[in-house]
C-alpha cells in the first residue's frame, strides 16, 4: 500500500501538469499563480466526493492558498531545471510506478472479487467452532441527567408506560439520545465502574433504578447478553468472515494474474545475492 505522504506528493504532481496544459478546460478559473490555472474542477477532484467528509469555507481557502503556493514553488523549480534532477526524477517515476501498480491492481483484482452471503453463511457452518466469545456482550441502552431527582421522575414516566427511546430523545444529556440511547454490543470492560457493576447483576429486558457517576444519573436498559465460551452468532463474525474470503478470493486472484503474466514473460530472481547483504539468518 502506498505511504499517504507518496500518494499526496504523485496528487500534486498531476494536479500541477494538469494546470499547466488547461487550454482544453472549459470550467471557471479559481485561482491564478504565476502561469498556471486552478479550475473549479480541478479543485473539486482535491475534494474526496463524500457526505461523511465535509469542508468548511476556510479549509477550501487554505487548500487554494495551498495550491497557489506550490505552484509558485514548482514553477520556480523548473525554471532552475530542478525537475531534472537525478534523485527528482528517481523518486517521481517510483511514485507513478507505485501508483499505477496499485491501481491495476485494483481495476484486474480488487474490483472483481465479490463474497456473497452464502459464502460467509456456508464458511461459518463449517467453522462455527472456532469463533468461541472470549467475553460476556451486553445490549445496553442508557439515559443520562444530571440529577437523581430528575433520573427517578424520567424512570417513573417509564414505569407508567413512555418508551425508553422516547424519554431518552426528550431528556438524555448523552451523545447517543440521538440512536435512542443505544450503545449497541459492549463489555463491561467498555463501560464506567458504576455501570458495569450494575449491568453484571441485571436480567435481560430490565431496566436500572439511577446509577450516580462523575458525568450524571445513568438509567441502563440491559436488553440481551451474549455468554463468555459460547459459540458467536453469525451476525457477530460476519464482517470478519466477509473479509476473509475476500483476502483468500484475493490472494488466489493475484496468484493467477502473475501467473498469466510469466506466460507472457521471464521472471528471473538471483537469491545468492541475498548472502552479500547485511541481514538477519
Amino acid at each position: 500500500m502506498l505511504k499517504l505522504v507518496n500518494i499526496f506528493m504523485l496528487l500534486m504532481i498531476i494536479l500541477l501538469a494538469a494546470c499547466n496544459d488547461d487550454q482544453h478546460n472549459t470550467t471557471p478559473v479559481v485561482a491564478s499563480s504565476g502561469n498556471a490555472n486552478l479550475h473549479l474542477d480541478e479543485l473539486k477532484s482535491l475534494i474526496p466526493d463524500h457526505p461523511s467528509f465535509l469542508l468548511s469555507s476556510v479549509q477550501i481557502q487554505n487548500l487554494i492558498q495551498r495550491w497557489a503556493e506550490e505552484e509558485l514553488v514548482y514553477q520556480q523549480a523548473l525554471s532552475e531545471d530542478y525537475n531534472k534532477n537525478p534523485a527528482v526524477e528517481k523518486l517521481v517515476n517510483e511514485l507513478i510506478k507505485n501508483y499505477t501498480v496499485a491501481s491495476y491492481l485494483k481495476e484486474k483484482v480488487d474490483d472483481t472479487i465479490k463474497v456473497s452471503a452464502e459464502e460467509v453463511g456456508s464458511y461459518y457452518e463449517i467453522n462455527s467452532a472456532g469463533f468461541v466469545r472470549l467475553n460476556n456482550f451486553y445490549n445496553i441502552n442508557v439515559l443520562v441527567v444530571d440529577s437523581n431527582t430528575k433520573a427517578n421522575e424520567v424512570r417513573r414516566n417509564f414505569l407508567n408506560g413512555d418508551s425508553f427511546e422516547s424519554l431518552v430523545i426528550e431528556h438524555s444529556l448523552d451523545a447517543s439520545k440521538e440512536d435512542g440511547g443505544k450503545l449497541g454490543w459492549v463489555t463491561l470492560e467498555q463501560l464506567p465502574s458504576e455501570l458495569a457493576s450494575r449491568v453484571k447483576s441485571m436480567s435481560p429486558n430490565t431496566t436500572s433504578r439511577p446509577i450516580k457517576t462523575v458525568v450524571g444519573y445513568y438509567l441502563v436498559q440491559l436488553v440481551e447478553v451474549r455468554k463468555k465460551d459460547e459459540i458467536q452468532t453469525l451476525e457477530e463474525v460476519f464482517d470478519l468472515i466477509h473479509y476473509r474470503i475476500k483476502a483468500r478470493k484475493r490472494e488466489e486472484s493475484y496468484r493467477q494474474l502473475i501467473n498469466q503474466l510469466k506466460e507472457n514473460s521471464t521472471l528471473t530472481i538471483n537469491w545468492s545475492f541475498i548472502d552479500s547483504l547485511n541481514v538477519i539468518k
